[in-house]
């Protein structure tokens, strides 16, 4: 019997969410050996896709960085899970970063990140509608790669203070680009920030004046 771990965390996505997430996490080298024997089917049947898509709905992520990220808990049965999966997409022309380690204070995961987001979509994409959502609204912000104005940000900042994704969707730039004006404006004394876990609130300085 494989063991299983089901916690109620809170939800710390930068999709700035409200719900709290159940994730169950199973464990299991006969579940690993199967997935192992599905991936060795023709790589472009469509089961082998399907079978993809329900992987990534359950333990891809949608990144406001332009990237999707896979992971697994840092065990050999995810190692050979997370390695099976790249060589999967690898083998599909879907560009995706080396699988490696990180670690936090928690845990340990090994991950990949796919880069080439609309080639992704095109081949398996997303199931949940909401990460389909958040894979539609990266995608089309990052063909723009439009660079936001500090009076753009400014107006946003002045109604209330806001996160990077808030400011994203709005202005409908890429991260980078915001986050870039926004360090400028923090540099200058315009604006600060305010950290609060894994996310950063970003707020008008009194003395700020725009017309």
């Amino acid at each position: 019997m494989p063991k299983s771990c089901i916690k109620l965390r809170k939800n710390t996505s930068p999709w700035a969410t409200n719900s709290e997430k159940l994730r169950i996490r199973v464990s299991s080298k006969k579940i690993a050996e199967k997935v192992g024997l599905l991936l060795k089917k023709e790589l472009r049947s469509n089961e082998v896709k399907s079978f993809l898509r329900g992987l990534f709905d359950a333990e891809g992520s949608v990144d406001i960085k332009g990237y999707i990220e896979f992971k697994q808990v840092a065990s050999t049965e995810g190692k050979a899970l997370v390695t099976k999966v790249h060589n999967c997409l690898t083998a599909l022309n879907i560009s995706c970063t080396n699988p490696k380690m990180k670690k936090d204070t928690l845990k340990k995961d090994f991950y990949f990140y796919v880069k080439d987001l609309e080639d992704y979509r095109r081949a398996i994409n997303f199931d949940d509608e909401d990460k389909q959502e958040k894979l539609n609204f990266v995608i089309d912000v990052y063909k723009k790669r439009r660079k936001p104005s500090e009076e753009e940000l400014f107006l946003i900042l002045r109604k209330k203070p806001a996160k990077i994704l808030d400011i994203m969707l709005e202005v409908a730039c890429p991260y980078y680009n915001v986050r870039h004006v926004l360090y400028r404006m923090i540099k200058e004394g315009k604006i600060t920030c305010i950290k609060s876990g894994n996310q950063n609130t970003y707020l008008i300085t009194r003395q700020t004046r725009y017309p």
